[in-house]
């Protein structure tokens, strides 16, 4: 369980990564208030990108075939050697994805890199449910 402040005036994102690399297939959420009740249960967008590794990657830029669907600021597995590791994408240039913190090791050509943040928007509920 992740807990997140939502806003009654505003819509929010909520993203949520996998922190062991674990690419989520299925997910559901629900916003209750604070009598337990359910408030909301909107849409998870899965994450789907998914690419390999070109020539040219180093342990802290990932040169990828195609970053499409890839974000900044989002969570990528990558999967190299039989282990997985995590990095979050601090910038993209073309299909570079820069990572914050460097891997502990280059990955391989042809490493699989995914996507593994989650997200949904918690719309505005409206002032009528504040201390509801």
């Amino acid at each position: 369980m992740v807990d997140y402040e939502a806003l009654f005036d505003r819509s929010t994102v909520v993203k949520h990564a996998d922190t062991f690399g674990l690419v989520p297939t299925t997910a559901t959420l629900t916003i209750r208030k604070s009598d337990g009740t359910t408030l909301q249960t909107p849409a998870v967008t899965l994450p789907s990108a998914s690419t390999t590794a070109a020539a040219g990657t180093t342990a802290i830029m990932l040169r990828t075939v195609s970053s499409a669907g890839f974000r900044v600021g989002e969570t990528v597995a990558i999967t190299f050697d039989g282990e997985t590791f995590v990095g979050f994408v601090s910038l993209i240039d073309g299909n570079d994805l820069h990572l914050l913190a460097a891997l502990p090791a280059v990955p391989d050509v042809g490493a699989t890199v995914k996507a593994l943040t989650m997200r949904a928007t918690i719309t505005a509920a409206g002032s009528g449910e504040i201390g509801a």
